[in-house]
């Protein structure tokens, strides 16, 4: 990368991004949020049956003559309790059920990236030099360079790669140093290593 300007060294370092990384199959937040809107559905839907069979049967009590007015009124709010408890309940559940999913996916496409030798890794004194105090970039690029992805959170991940594609590629005040570009370069020929 010697010779080059700092336009085209960011030029380079994003097209490398772009042809390792799918970016769109990584869109982690952009993938599941259609998901959880649904999930809120399923969730109002179990809280709404949970409620009209506690109303029914307060209220078929009450016609039945088991019991007077107020027992049925205070009925129909204590029964608010228990549906919102099993809405929530049915909602994390099916949240969960359908967010599992797409982050199997992206742990998918994170195996075949990183591979045996890692990749995020590589991309180190690039994400050090627009982001050296963020704690987050330095665990993932020491579970990049180990290889053990075990606690990896797929969603970290992505937004990662989101967030370093949106600073090569936007170009807000953030140049890429000669050493940094020379480190990159560097690492990228440990590749087959």
């Amino acid at each position: 990368m010697k010779g080059k300007n700092q336009r085209q060294i960011r030029k380079q370092i994003l097209r490398h991004l772009e042809e390792n990384f799918d970016l769109k199959r990584l869109e982690y937040k952009k993938r599941v949020t259609p998901l959880r809107h649904a999930a809120k559905l399923f969730g109002v839907i179990a809280a709404a049956i949970v409620y009209g069979l506690g109303f029914a049967l307060a209220y078929y009590a009450w016609k039945a003559g088991k019991a007077d007015y107020e027992t049925f009124v205070k009925f129909s709010w204590i029964f608010m309790v228990p549906s919102s408890v099993v809405g929530v309940f049915a909602y994390m559940l099916n949240s969960n059920r359908r967010e599992y999913g797409v982050a199997q996916d992206i742990l998918d496409h994170i195996d075949h990236v990183e591979g045996a030798h890692g990749m995020l890794w590589r991309y180190e004194p690039i994400l050090l030099e627009f982001y050296p105090d963020d704690e987050l970039v330095k665990r993932l690029i020491a579970i990049s360079r180990s290889g053990i992805f075990k606690g990896l959170e797929p969603e970290d991940y992505a937004n990662l790669v989101h967030k370093l594609h949106a600073a090569l590629s936007s170009g807000e005040e953030r140049s890429v140093s000669d050493d940094a570009a020379a480190a990159f370069e560097s690492n990228l020929v440990k590749e087959g290593s």
